[in-house]
């Protein structure tokens, strides 16, 4: 008798872009979780580009992918009339709210933790950003290889000829997400045992 995949029946709210979010949602689905992934109606920017021309015709690049497989995906303008309504409803019914906005951009919009709890008191809010929100640095976006070289890592490659060089692959946004992923099911094992939400 086959078992269900350990988080079979829970289901995540992925308003996450790009690469760290949608990996850590990614690895949440490859456990069995139900993912709706919701996407501005032009489409994520990764599902332009890549190596395969005829994916990308479709609006599948390789880059979008290999993060949102296995998600089920829904096409939103949340600046429309309703939308976040629309958003709050899917939340009543979600156990993980996971968001990679700038600081203060999912405030703005009506999904900041304390409307997210307000629609749903047991959920676990992830908010994943470049520098965490806090600090002299917490309010800059940035991407993988701009925190590759504020946290150092870009000194462990390259020659004296060329100088500093970015790692291949984009590392940050994989242990980003992976360590994502990791502390949501910490906080879905927390909410599960306190019945409260929990903040990621």
């Amino acid at each position: 008798m086959t078992r269900p995949a350990p988080l079979h029946g829970i289901r995540v709210v992925d308003l996450t872009q790009v690469l760290a979010g949608p990996y850590c949602t990614y690895q949440l689905a490859l456990l069995g979780a139900e993912v709706i992934k919701i996407e501005p109606p032009s489409g994520e920017f990764t599902r332009r580009g890549g190596d395969y021309q005829g994916l990308e015709e479709q609006g599948l690049g390789l880059s979008y992918c290999t993060q949102n497989a296995d998600k089920q995906t829904v096409s939103l303008d949340l600046k429309a009339a309703g939308a976040i309504d629309a958003v709050l409803n899917l939340v009543h019914d979600a156990d993980i709210f996971v968001q990679n906005y700038r600081p203060g951009v999912a405030e703005r919009l009506g999904l900041g933790i304390d409307a997210v709890k307000a629609a749903n008191p047991k959920i676990v809010y992830c908010s994943i950003s470049a520098y965490g929100g806090e600090g002299p640095v917490g309010h800059r976006p940035a991407y993988d290889h701009v925190v590759q070289a504020m946290s150092g890592i870009m000194a462990t490659t390259g020659t004296p000829e060329t100088g500093r060089l970015k790692v291949g692959a984009p590392y940050i946004d994989y242990a980003t997400g992976l360590n994502a992923a990791f502390a949501v099911m910490s906080a879905l094992r927390e909410r599960d045992r306190t019945g409260e939400a929990q903040t990621v």
